[in-house]
């Protein structure tokens, strides 16, 4: 069953000014993304637009995180890319042949799963300025120095020698080798504020232009970029068919509840790479190969590169024979008329609409400040009450069970302004 989203806008009570609005329940629209047989490519995905931007998995090997003060290195654990740090040497044992017996032993590097700060070369700092492949100087250079070399290992055996020599403002400085030393090469990439990681091959030495803007697109359909650990020496094996949060994009995942109904419960959006990541997928045996299905109780909420939400319900996953992910996705929208100031607005989304057991109030403050929230009967009795401070996403999970069906207002008030608007109680 659809369900009714409403979004509002605060105005400010000094102006006395009523906001009126259009409101659009948006149709749930069915897609799919194809990431071919064993998962050739990589997608990247519009919720906005539809579109996909299709890339070969295999044709990099590093990626460097691209925009502002961040210092993310990637390893291309999809394309079977393994990485370790080599014991005993450091920066200043560039250029010495490296011996690779006890391979096993050495501290193997993964990329993580929180933000893309956290790729595999930023694993196991040791102190605050160290950001695991080198040391950050601070203002005003915000420069980082290497320290570390890295031995890079292929599915098919070859291995390389990096050194992420230097990043400076914007430049990241690299080299590496074969195993012995020789065969050097030096490179840079620069950041790209328009970009979320900037990709290199080290195989074909060779910067790749292969992501699209960061602004044109919300989630990144792929191989997992985080492998489980196998056994030692061996190829990691990627979770199938991972889907990554853009750079800026909030999400929540909502489960233990059919899609048609599923609420917020006690959950708020962040900006966690991974929240969706494989989790709309299960084996239906252990060991596999079994086959995929998919769970009816997971549903995915997002706030797009549009800033409007969306919802996501996964319908499909084809698995190794053709990487198909099919999914629906619903436009939750409310077109704002004669608004007189939205500057510090925040935006109000009411969930479920009608409601049953759970109303939940979900709020998107573009200005910190002490939050209140009133839930009035039409003759103006107040059944809920609650003040909360809030600084950007927060949702706020209300039970209702137990109120007599009707109509309810909800009013918001904060930073001095103020949103009422309606729920239904069924």
């Amino acid at each position: 069953m659809l369900r009714t989203f409403t979004l509002h806008l605060f105005v400010a009570v000094s102006l006395l000014f009523t906001a009126s609005g259009a409101f659009a329940q948006g149709t749930p629209t069915a897609d799919t993304v194809v990431l071919g047989p064993s998962y050739a490519n990589q997608v990247y995905y519009s919720l906005v637009t539809g579109q996909k931007t299709i890339a070969d998995k295999t044709e990099w090997d590093v990626a460097f995180q691209a925009n502002g003060i961040t210092f993310g290195v990637w390893l291309n654990e999809t394309a079977g890319l393994s990485a370790y740090l080599v014991p005993s040497l450091d920066a200043t044992d560039w250029g010495t042949a490296v011996d690779t017996t006890g391979l096993s032993t050495w501290q193997r590097i993964q990329n993580g799963t929180g933000s893309w700060a956290d790729g595999a070369f930023n694993s196991n700092p040791t102190s605050a300025f160290d950001i695991g492949w080198g040391v950050y100087t601070g203002p005003p250079a915000h420069e980082v120095n290497g320290d570390s070399i890295y031995l890079v290992k292929y599915a098919n055996g070859t291995v390389k020698l990096l050194w992420i020599e230097n990043l400076n403002v914007n430049r990241y400085v690299f080299r590496f080798s074969d195993i012995d030393g020789n065969s050097e090469v030096i490179d840079s990439v620069l950041k790209n504020n328009d970009r979320n990681l900037s990709y290199y091959s080290l195989l074909n030495e060779v910067e790749l232009d292969r992501e699209p803007s960061n602004e044109s697109w919300d989630l990144w359909f792929t191989n997992g970029l985080t492998a489980a650990p196998g056994a030692p020496g061996a190829p990691l094996s990627p979770p199938a068919g991972a889907v990554y949060a853009n750079r800026g994009i909030q999400s929540v995942r909502v489960t233990g509840a059919p899609a048609d109904s599923a609420d917020y419960l006690t959950a708020t959006f962040d900006s966690a790479i991974y929240n969706i990541g494989v989790t709309y997928r299960v084996r239906n045996s252990t060991p596999p190969p079994g086959f995929w299905e998919i769970p009816d109780s997971n549903v995915y909420f997002v706030k797009a590169n549009d800033d409007q939400y969306y919802k996501i319900v996964f319908t499909g996953f084809g698995g190794t024979p053709d990487g198909v992910i099919a999914f629906e996705k619903t436009q939750l929208t409310f077109e704002a008329v004669g608004i007189n100031d939205v500057a510090n607005a925040t935006r109000v989304v009411l969930y479920p609409n009608p409601a049953t057991s759970q109303l939940n109030v979900i709020l998107d403050a573009k200005e910190a400040g002490l939050h209140t929230v009133v839930i009035t009967d039409l003759a103006g009795k107040v059944t809920y009450s609650t003040q909360l401070a809030v600084n950007g996403l927060q949702n706020i999970s209300i039970p209702v069970s137990t109120l007599a069906n009707g109509y309810y207002l909800v009013s918001v008030e904060a930073n001095g302004n103020r949103s009422v608007q309606k729920f239904v109680k069924q």
